[in-house]
C-alpha cells in the first residue's frame, strides 16, 4: 500500500533487538539494515537497543511476488 497507492519513496521500521525474529522477517520482505540505536527509550524509564530496517520503492518494485 505505501508503495503503490501513497506513492511512498521507502518504508522503514524500528526493531527492538532481542526480538530475534523480527529481522528475519524483516529481510524476508526486503529490507535491509540502515543502522542501531543503543539507548531508544521504551517508556518507563526503559531504554533497548533498535535497529532500523528499511526498502526503498526502487528495490520494492524489483521483488518477486
Amino acid at each position: 500500500i505505501a508503495f503503490e497507492h501513497l506513492k511512498a519513496k521507502s518504508v522503514w521500521c524500528k526493531i527492538m533487538v532481542p526480538n530475534g525474529a523480527s529481522p528475519t522477517v524483516a529481510r524476508r520482505i526486503g529490507m535491509g539494515e540502515q543502522g542501531t540505536q543503543a539507548d531508544y527509550p521504551v517508556g518507563q524509564g526503559r531504554f533497548e537497543r533498535v535497529a532500523i530496517y528499511r526498502i526503498g520503492n526502487d528495490t520494492y518494485f524489483d521483488l518477486p511476488y
